[in-house]
């Protein structure tokens, strides 16, 4: 589970380092990060060493007790659904406003 974590956390600075004039609006940005922070959250819950220390805002922590199980699933599903979400920011970024791929890139 760790290694999701590993996995998604080029793609939040990624998507964060855009300039000013950039075709990705910021208010998709806020919600995807508050997403991963509130994921992140969630996964603590299960394993104490995954979320050292959190000083952000208690609306982002999770209302609900852990469950007696590890939710795999659910966990893994929230997971892909994130990072689709960032994937599509990116190509979506990638592909500039008018959707057209900057000259030399490679996109399929």
């Amino acid at each position: 589970m760790k290694n999701w974590f590993f996995i998604l956390l080029p793609f939040f600075f990624f998507v964060s380092c855009k300039g000013k004039n950039e075709s990705v609006a910021s208010a998709d940005i806020n919600q995807l990060a508050q997403q991963y922070v509130r994921l992140s959250l969630v996964i603590g819950q299960y394993d104490e060493a995954f979320v050292d220390a959190y000083y952000g805002p208690d609306s982002l922590k999770p209302t609900a007790l852990a469950a007696a199980v590890f939710p795999k699933d659910s966990l893994l599903n929230a997971v892909r659904s994130l990072k689709a979400q960032f994937d599509q920011i990116a190509l979506t970024d990638s592909l500039g406003a008018k959707g057209i791929a900057p000259h030399g890139s490679l996109t399929s």
